[in-house]
């Protein structure tokens, strides 16, 4: 029982060494969000080559700090909002991307960097975010669909 305890402090000490700024991890979202939107939308409409690329690059993308936030974004935008246009097929794409991201990526302790910079898993800073996001959206989704995936999220 005793090395568990001692255990303890250190990995907070190591969560609390890693985590990002929030004002970092929103800028990196905003980025991220955009990418992420155009590959979803090549999944969707481009050919083979083309999806099959496209989702590569959601899968690389999923390993980056503010992923998760950024599917938040992508989710939260409706068709006619301030940001800019994304599909209610695209929005039910991303929410189950979300989704998916969420259970692999959740419990993912961040042991190394990747070559990239980035960490594997979500910072604790980042899973408030999307907690508070998740719950928000669930409650003023309109597409049933979607909020039922918040919700399985949730």
């Amino acid at each position: 029982a005793e090395p568990r305890q001692e255990a303890r402090p250190q990995e907070q000490r190591q969560r609390a060494s890693m985590a990002i700024p929030e004002a970092e991890l929103h800028s990196r979202a905003a980025a991220l969000a955009e990418a992420a939107l155009g590959h979803v939308a090549a999944v969707m409409a481009g050919s083979q080559t083309e999806r099959e690329a496209a989702e590569r690059e959601l899968t690389a993308l999923e390993e980056r700090h503010g992923f998760c936030l950024a599917l938040c974004r992508l989710v939260a935008r409706r068709e006619d909002g301030p940001r800019g246009s994304v599909s209610l097929e695209q929005r039910i794409f991303a929410v189950v991307l979300l989704k998916n991201c969420i259970g692999r990526q959740w419990k993912r302790l961040r042991q190394s960097a990747t070559p990239e910079g980035t960490w594997s898993g979500v910072s604790d800073v980042e899973k408030g975010i999307v907690r508070d996001i998740i719950v928000r959206e669930a409650c003023v989704e309109q597409s049933r669909r979607i909020a039922l995936q918040l919700c399985v999220v949730a």
